[in-house]
């Protein structure tokens, strides 16, 4: 005897209020612009939530004011996170390492000389979008052997190998990645702008 499966629980596809809340209350264009478009739109590739969360000022939710950004906590962002991942779930992942890597700019630049922090404070108020750079994709690998080398030349160094996978790959600004230097053997990250020089994105899955 066949059972007839239960009718779907509209109620399971929408955001709760508490959790839209987070959102709303640091992002509120975000907020609204993602709870018109319900999930199911924001969810298609084609809608590019990515370009909606920069134009709503999401990349710049966690730098200190200071630094030109909104300056949220650790909780609010956890509570916005949240709050996105009911809203549109893959760009709440997507977008979690940016955050990670603004944080360490952030604390970079407590150490930085002037010239520097005004390039990071730059960066940030103009909503630059940062990929992940630090895995390496491999059964035996680690963010802390890193597999990209720099190598001196002039002006600066010269960057060979890849990172996978890299979340905010193709809706980039820069790439932060770690790197170890051949002529010191440390390890170190680096800022790539996209456009750069023999810098390529390719389809990982």
């Amino acid at each position: 005897r066949q059972r007839q499966a239960p009718a779907m629980d509209t109620a399971v596809t929408e955001a709760r209020p508490s959790d839209v809340a987070g959102v709303r209350h640091p992002l509120p264009d975000l907020a609204k612009t993602l709870g018109t478009l319900g999930l199911m739109a924001a969810e298609d590739p084609s809608t590019n939530v990515v370009a909606l969360w920069k134009e709503h000022d999401g990349p710049r939710l966690t730098a200190p004011s200071a630094l030109g950004g909104l300056g949220a906590t650790c909780v609010e962002t956890l509570e916005l996170q949240r709050g996105v991942g009911y809203l549109s779930p893959s760009l709440a992942a997507a977008t979690t390492m940016h955050y990670l890597s603004v944080a360490g700019l952030a604390d970079f630049a407590n150490t930085a000389d002037e010239e520097t922090v005004g390039l990071i404070k730059s960066l940030i108020e103009n909503r630059t979008v940062f990929a992940s750079g630090f895995s390496e994709g491999t059964i035996a690998g680690s963010v802390f052997r890193p597999t990209m080398q720099a190598s001196p030349a002039d002006g600066g160094y010269t960057l060979t190998g890849q990172k996978k996978p890299c979340s905010l790959a193709d809706s980039m600004d820069c790439v932060m990645a770690s790197v170890l230097l051949d002529d010191t053997k440390q390890r170190a990250i680096t800022v790539i702008f996209n456009g750069s020089p023999g810098l390529s994105v390719t389809p990982l899955w």
